[in-house]
């Protein structure tokens, strides 16, 4: 389980998958997975499609920035998405990685905090019904000055 809000978690994943198919080839292959343990979650984005070039791995997130490719491409963008992917991800205690550039696909791996479901413990959904019943429990109960 993580702690987060799920609307701009779910701004990461979208953006990550918007770049895999933005790159990919007609034949390329995009995969996505997602597995955790007790401390970690790990979300994987991969794309067999074009690779980023070396000497601009690590510049990826680095805000405004587009590769060479994307600049005479004609490809819309400004190069804040990966910025405001890594910002998300570092404010939610994680990380965010590109693989290495000799690796025959391409993959941005996030990594997050997370914890056990304990059992019995509240979810949002039980804790809106103990709101409620406490809130019926309440109805009608005067209270005095």
């Amino acid at each position: 389980m993580i702690d987060g809000d799920p609307d701009r978690l779910h701004n990461v994943v979208s953006e990550l998958l918007s770049n895999a198919l933005t790159w990919a080839h007609e034949d390329s292959t995009i995969g996505l997975t997602l597995h955790a343990d007790g401390h970690t979650a790990v979300l994987a984005v991969t794309n067999t499609g074009t690779r980023i070039p070396a000497d601009e791995r690590n510049r990826v997130f680095d805000l405004l920035f587009r590769g060479e490719r994307a600049q005479h491409s004609g490809l819309p963008g400004i190069g804040l998405g990966l910025t405001y992917a890594r910002a998300i991800i570092e404010q939610h205690g994680g990380t965010i990685t590109i693989s290495e550039h000799d690796e025959a696909v391409t993959t941005f791996i996030v990594r997050l905090p997370s914890h056990p479901e304990v059992p019995g413990a509240a979810t949002p959904e039980s804790a809106d019904r103990t709101v409620q019943e406490g809130s019926d429990a309440m109805r009608g109960a005067g209270v005095g000055v």
